[in-house]
């Protein structure tokens, strides 16, 4: 893979001087593989066509529909 662009130039410097300080085990080709699944485009068509919602807003109500779907939710009833 080539970079194309300036921001997966920078990304490719990063992953590369993460990878020599030796902190922790860093692959280009792993972090494109988890970008490149479903659940990640539907994130990214989400935030695209949502800018004021925060990353972790979306991807906390994206678990919590998997929960629902998977009849993992409990009632819960106040007082």
């Amino acid at each position: 893979m080539q970079p194309d662009n300036t921001e997966l130039k920078t990304l490719q410097q990063l992953l590369t001087e993460g990878e020599q300080s030796g902190n922790t085990d860093y692959d280009l080709d792993k972090l494109i593989g988890e970008f490149d699944t479903p659940e990640a485009k539907q994130m990214g068509h989400i935030m695209a066509d949502n800018p004021d919602l925060s990353y972790v807003f979306v991807q906390q109500s994206l678990a919590a529909k998997t929960e629902k779907d998977a009849g993992e939710l409990e009632a819960y009833t106040l007082g």
